[in-house]
């Protein structure tokens, strides 16, 4: 892990002071779970619930921002006092209540279902292609295809052109592409609006790919309006180059966040 010492230092007073209101924000895959070779078995390393739950107890706030639905991470964090935002930010759910998708998706779900038939007739057969329903939306994954380089660039060629001319984007991640409402919903701006509703004082945010790169947008857009900010990225080698250049803190593993969210702030 590689701490950057020196600027972390200087936000530990806000971090440590219980009047001031605290908010810890974090991705799934990547941060809170390994990602692993088949997307449904991700499930939070040891001691990340945890750790949220540390923080929790310490008059932090909680919110998890990730592409996953907000039920899939429901289940696995099991936590009533969080915020979660799943879709990249297009769905909400506070606790273990039942999700709702954001205003701005709902005009543009009429779109969604001759883009998933189509989809899946285009990959029906391709073997290293697997498609998973996100309910707003579809992500195509060819982590275990044997040239991924390749197969990313036929999905691209194909998802895009399936896609023209809807209100719908393709999105890149970690050997995945993902068919997304084009609204204007992302993490970021779902960050903004979730800090905006706490009037937040402290804000952190760990992510580990490049749909996490407009959340640490929206925290230097903080930091600028004079919040204490906290920049986290897990790197691994598919991590964008950006996501590490623009971090407070470094870590290897999501492991080894949760090991630091265990004794947060310090």
């Amino acid at each position: 892990m590689n701490f950057r010492m020196d600027q972390y230092s200087l936000l530990l007073p806000t971090w440590r002071d219980p009047t001031a209101k605290r908010v810890v924000f974090t991705d799934f895959d990547g941060t809170l779970a390994d990602i692993v070779p088949n997307p449904p078995d991700a499930r939070p390393v040891d001691g990340a619930v945890q750790a949220l739950v540390h923080l929790i107890d310490q008059g932090i706030g909680v919110g998890v921002i990730t592409g996953r639905p907000v039920e899939f991470v429901q289940d696995l964090l099991g936590l009533e006092d969080v915020i979660y935002r799943g879709q990249h930010g297009m769905a909400r759910a506070y606790g273990l209540e039942e999700s709702k998708p954001v205003d701005a998706v709902l005009p543009v779900m009429a779109q969604l279902e001759p883009i998933k038939e189509a989809i899946e007739k285009a990959f029906a057969s391709d073997p290293d292609v697997r498609r998973e329903d996100k309910q707003l939306g579809i992500t195509l994954h060819f982590r275990n295809a044997t040239d991924p380089g390749a197969v990313s660039k036929r999905v691209e060629a194909v998802a895009s052109k399936i896609v023209a001319g809807s209100d719908f984007q393709l999105i890149g991640g970690r050997r995945i592409w993902e068919i997304m409402p084009r609204v204007g919903v992302d993490k970021g701006t779902a960050l903004r609006d979730e800090v905006a509703i706490l009037d937040a004082d402290a804000v952190a945010f760990i992510g580990d790919d490049v749909g996490d790169l407009p959340a640490f947008a929206v925290l230097d857009d903080l930091a600028q309006q004079g919040k204490t900010v906290l920049k986290i990225a897990v790197l691994s080698p598919e991590a964008p180059e950006d996501l590490g250049r623009l971090a407070d803190l470094v870590f290897a593993k999501p492991v080894e966040v949760a090991q630091f969210l265990a004794d947060f702030p310090g």
